[in-house]
């Protein structure tokens, strides 16, 4: 791999991470709320399953 690859490579992975880290601590601190707003914005149909399911 060359160095401009490896670079990347590296930005991925600790924006995944932070990502990862964002969207736990926020799950922590509200509960499902960000979980709701993960599935709006991924699916409609995820937050009439989600809501049907309560």
């Amino acid at each position: 791999m060359n160095i401009s690859a490896q670079k990347l490579w590296r930005l991925v992975n600790t924006s995944i991470c932070l990502a990862l880290l964002f969207l736990t601590q926020d799950i922590h601190s509200n509960g499902l709320t960000s979980l709701d707003r993960l599935l709006d914005i991924t699916s409609p149909k995820g937050k009439e399953l989600l809501d049907n399911s309560k």
